[in-house]
């Protein structure tokens, strides 16, 4: 048995931060465009910029910086506090992952693993 979980930050019940807004950020970053990045994931422009501004508002921080389009074309790139907040969410959530694991060996998966050998008679 493997353990399962799901882990975001929420604000007044709402999720804010998780691994989809991460990964748009991410795709930002590598693809220099929301609109990109948003197709990459299957995710509507509008929805996509609209999560982008949930997070700023909710974060109290401006992430993406927006170029308008025009001759050379548009383009978003992240701020730094961007950068820093996927990479913080990153070490948090292995950090995260790696005390569930042990919480889950030591409270549950070897209790279950010794059951689960005996041999019933």
């Amino acid at each position: 048995m493997k353990i399962q979980y799901r882990l975001w930050l929420g604000d007044e019940g709402e999720k804010v931060l998780g691994n989809g807004p991460v990964a748009l950020l991410k795709g930002i970053a590598s693809t220099g465009s929301l609109s990109a990045s948003s197709r990459q994931m299957g995710m509507s422009y509008s929805k996509a910029w609209h999560v982008i501004r949930r997070l700023e508002q909710h974060l109290g921080l401006e992430l993406v910086v927006r170029r308008v389009g025009g001759s050379r074309g548009g383009g978003a790139t992240l701020t730094a506090d961007a950068a820093e907040l996927i990479e913080r969410y990153e070490v948090f959530c292995e950090e995260v992952e790696q005390f569930i694991e042990n919480a889950y060996s030591e409270h549950l998966g070897d209790w279950l693993e010794s059951r689960g050998n005996r041999n019933p008679d």
